[in-house]
């Protein structure tokens, strides 16, 4: 029975031992912590979030050298070997923003058909932006082309006397089905 008990006792803190504490801080260039970026052992399923404040922990089973990774939207992502022995981890990282360029959008309204010459309107991003009662959306500013009407409560363009569904828009050379609808976060 003794023998039993001291090996239960013996593997219980062998398992303890066995796990490695990973803690820090993550923070921008300025100092302010970066909240919700992701902090993981690559290759495991070992991870944690940042809190308000940049600081996350979380326990390992991993042993030897790893790599951390940390990563947050808006910023370049980060990776880190560390090595895991059973003595608690404690870091510091600072993240950089990463800058994004966004390319323009170019909105073109066509009209065609048998017989018709087909004509072309293109609106630049400064014209979805500055025009009236479009508040910077695409299918607001294509709603106030000349000969253009919204079918109904669903807010679906009609041209010159067609139906709703006959109008299609294509959003860099891909058919977006459904570009009239909000989808709301509650």
């Amino acid at each position: 029975m003794k023998a039993l008990l001291l090996m239960i006792i013996s593997l219980y803190s062998l398992s303890l031992q066995a796990q490695t504490l990973v803690s820090g801080l993550i923070t921008d260039v300025k100092g302010e912590g970066i909240p919700g970026a992701n902090i993981y052992l690559k290759d495991t399923y070992d991870d944690a979030s940042s809190t308000a404040d940049g600081q996350f922990r979380f326990q390992t089973e991993e042993t030897a050298r790893q790599v951390l990774v940390v990563s947050a939207v808006g910023f370049n992502g980060y990776e880190q070997a560390v090595d895991l022995s059973g003595t608690p981890v404690v870091l510091k990282v600072v993240l950089k923003e990463s800058i994004q360029k966004m390319n323009g959008v170019t909105v073109t309204a066509t009209a065609f058909g048998a017989g018709h010459e087909a004509r072309a309107v293109a609106l630049q991003p400064l014209d979805i932006v500055t025009t009236a009662g479009a508040m910077g959306d695409i299918t607001g500013a294509l709603q106030t082309l000349p000969g253009t009407q919204k079918v109904g409560e669903d807010g679906r363009l009609f041209i010159r006397g067609g139906e709703g569904y006959e109008t299609q828009v294509f959003i860099d050379g891909t058919r977006v089905h459904t570009p009239f609808c909000q989808s709301r976060i509650y």
